[in-house]
């Protein structure tokens, strides 16, 4: 996006940043709250239970979060250094 054109995304609105900047920081929040709260206590769950394939489904279900968390961060950092998260 050219210099000039990222500050006029929200020309016009009372909106302090585009949807788009919003619904990525909604899901990197909501990606790593699962991440570094909820994910390791349910494998520890599943483990407890003894049911190692309950803890690799949450194994798997937690990288893929990770992968996609970092995806969001990129995508959130490109945004920033483009001038769109203003």
């Amino acid at each position: 996006m050219a210099e000039g054109t990222a500050a006029s995304i929200n020309k016009g609105t009372n909106q302090p940043m585009d949807n788009c900047c919003f619904d990525i920081m909604t899901q990197t929040e909501k990606k790593a709250d699962f991440l570094y709260h909820a994910a390791d206590r349910y494998i520890q769950d599943a483990q407890a239970a003894n049911r190692p394939e309950l803890a690799h489904l949450w194994n798997m279900i937690k990288q893929d979060e990770q992968r996609h968390l970092d995806m969001l961060k990129r995508e959130l950092a490109k945004d920033v250094q483009e001038g769109r998260l203003r």
